[in-house]
Formats: C-alpha cells, sequence, structure tokens
C-alpha cells in the first residue's frame, strides 16, 4: 500500500506550454537537496523552469560558419556539409545575406535539412541542400547549437 502522501504521476494533469521563469519543476532522484531539517538528502525535489533553462543553455555551445562565394563556398555550390556530433534537433538555421531561408520553399531560395544523409553512412552532423546554387558576391550563416 501506497503511503498517504504518494501521487501516482499517471494522475497529474498534462501541462501544455513553455513553463514560465517562476515555475516550480518537480525533479525526482536529484542529490544534494535539503531536508526540512537542512540536511542533504537525495529524492524528489523542487527547481525553478529558469534555473533548469540556465543550466542546459550552460551545456550548449552556439556554432556560427560564415560561407562567402569565392571564399569556403563555390560558385554554383547547392550543398554545405556540417560534421559536428551531438547537434540539437532543429537548431540549425541558414540565413543568407540578411535573411533567414525557409525549409523546403520551391518558391524563393531556401534549403533541404538532411541529418542522417546517405551520402554519410554513419557520420555525424548534417547536409544542407540549397534550391538553387550559390552566385557571387552571397554570404551564407550557418547557425546551430550542439551539446
Amino acid at each position: 500500500m501506497a503511503a498517504p502522501c504518494e501521487i501516482d504521476e499517471a494522475s497529474l494533469p498534462l501541462l501544455t506550454g513553455c513553463p514560465g521563469t517562476n515555475e516550480w519543476v518537480v525533479v525526482g532522484n536529484a542529490p544534494g537537496g535539503l531536508d526540512q531539517n537542512g540536511g542533504f538528502t537525495t529524492g524528489y525535489g523542487r527547481r525553478y523552469w529558469s534555473d533548469l533553462f540556465n543550466c542546459i543553455l550552460k551545456g550548449l555551445t552556439f556554432v556560427q560558419t560564415i560561407l562567402k562565394v569565392g571564399a569556403g563556398l563555390t560558385l554554383g555550390q547547392t550543398v554545405i556539409r556540417v560534421n559536428q556530433t551531438n547537434v540539437i534537433q532543429d537548431s540549425v538555421a541558414v540565413i543568407l545575406d540578411t535573411g533567414v531561408l525557409d525549409r523546403n520553399d520551391a518558391t524563393r531560395i531556401s534549403y533541404d535539412l538532411n541529418y542522417n544523409d546517405p551520402a554519410y553512412p554513419g557520420q555525424p552532423g548534417f547536409t544542407i541542400t540549397l534550391n538553387q546554387g550559390a552566385t557571387a558576391p552571397q554570404t551564407y550563416v550557418v547557425t546551430y547549437a550542439h551539446s
């Protein structure tokens, strides 16, 4: 029989949306908590979402690569390969000159993104395929995060 204060997590309401800065998040099996008497304990604890968010950000590295036609990017090139481990899904963005490019838009210059390119089996990183060849004097900026 469960203790009267225990609650099955399945009975808790499912919250949607992003938590606010001062909302609490319950953490299980967490070392370094303090009990009611100020002693260290391991078990359930609470943290502010802002604290957890800062911990997550400390574990990420943000990268920005600048490619100019004629300097790192060849005229007409359509494929850019980035060999990087632990890339955070959906952190990749491609900027052409001053605007962020859309993905898979046939009405304008855009790009396709492949995290598991069959041309690079078992290799980390991602492949960007532009729907139009690079022309001079374009400058592309590729940004992404990895852990």
